[in-house]
């Protein structure tokens, strides 16, 4: 009976689940330090795991929109979950893996979990780069080699990757095939890259151009990395993000991949609590002057330079030098030509 008793209760457990209180599950940040629009994501989120916690959909999105905010811990958290309900759910796999990469965690457990990934979306390049990431990030640079190769055979258009392919051959010395990927990366890209020009310096100066490595090198130090990944399944987690700042930071983002109304939807998110920021009103006015609304166009920009004199004061000329400099190309470019 005392056997019986306790199989019982064990099989009592299984059926009903995991009844803890779900910060001793996961720990979840407290929304009452969050902005109003996050603080209600995450309460939905939470209110589905609460809801039904066998519910692997339900884990999933907890865990994205945790991730989509940042709180990286946490979505690591609900992904083991939602995967402990479904172990072979290549989105859950790919999403943990990519959380683990971020907080360079667990490699042999990420490379497992890209490998299912992959396995599961096998048209898209991208498990397979992140593979090569984790494998460049152990010095394997041979492992890293192959991966991208494996990715450009499936999607070779992708500027990160033709970089990254690029970087990696130039660990290996094969300095012609870093230049070869290198220079393919310069041509997908929509603007100008630092890093795959800084790249391109090294391989040009080991081969004897010293010329083309002097131009290399100018244009690496006057660009940032301006390179983005067309990655649909993080796509899905990011457009979860609502705070103010990760709205902002998407928003550029999708302007410098020409996605002007996506962009004016995650900048309007922003200027909910920052509607005097000079920088996004004359980007809220790059992007209508983009769509062909010059009526919008104008009232952003007359925001923009309302608002520079309350930003800009004495003691940040270098601030207001840049944003002078900013609001005469907008000028050139759209003004001047009657826009």
């Amino acid at each position: 009976m005392k056997y019986l008793a306790a199989f019982f209760c064990l099989w009592t457990f299984c059926a009903c689940g995991d009844n803890r209180p779900l910060e001793e599950i996961i720990s979840l940040p407290n929304t009452d330090s969050q902005e109003p629009r996050v603080a209600a994501v995450l309460k939905s989120a939470r209110a589905g795991v609460e809801a039904e916690r066998s519910n692997v959909n339900a884990w999933r999105h907890l865990g994205a929109v945790l991730d989509a905010h940042r709180f990286t811990s946490a979505a690591e958290s609900a992904y083991r979950e939602a995967l402990s309900l479904n172990a072979d759910d290549p989105w859950t796999c790919y999403q943990l893996a990519i959380t683990l990469e971020m907080m360079s965690k667990e490699p042999e457990e990420t490379l497992k979990l890209l490998a299912i990934a992959g396995a599961g979306y096998p048209k898209l390049p991208f498990p397979l780069i992140h593979t090569g990431r984790v494998l460049d990030a152990q010095g394997d640079s041979l492992g890293a080699r192959d991966a991208y190769l494996s990715a450009v055979k499936i999607d070779g258009r992708q500027a990160l990757l033709r970089r990254a392919l690029g970087q990696v051959y130039l660990d290996l010395g094969a300095n012609e095939e870093a230049i070869e990927q290198l220079e393919r990366a310069v041509g997908l890209a929509s603007k100008t890259d630092g890093p795959t020009w800084a790249a391109l310096a090294q391989g040009y100066e080991r081969t004897g151009a010293a010329e083309k490595a002097q131009r290399a090198r100018e244009l690496a130090a006057n660009n940032g990395n301006t390179l983005i990944s067309a990655d649909p399944l993080r796509r899905a987690v990011s457009t979860l993000g609502v705070s103010s700042k990760i709205a902002l930071e998407r928003g550029m983002g999708r302007m410098s991949a020409g996605d002007f109304q996506g962009a004016v939807a995650d900048l309007e998110i922003a200027g909910e609590l920052r509607p005097r920021d000079p920088w996004l009103q004359l980007r809220l006015a790059t992007c209508f002057q983009e769509l062909r609304n010059p009526s919008h166009a104008a009232e952003h920009l007359k925001l923009a330079e309302s608002a520079r004199s309350e930003l800009f004061g004495p003691s940040s000329k270098d601030d207001l030098v840049e944003f002078d400099a900013a609001l005469k190309r907008y000028q050139n470019k759209f003004l001047a030509r009657g826009n």
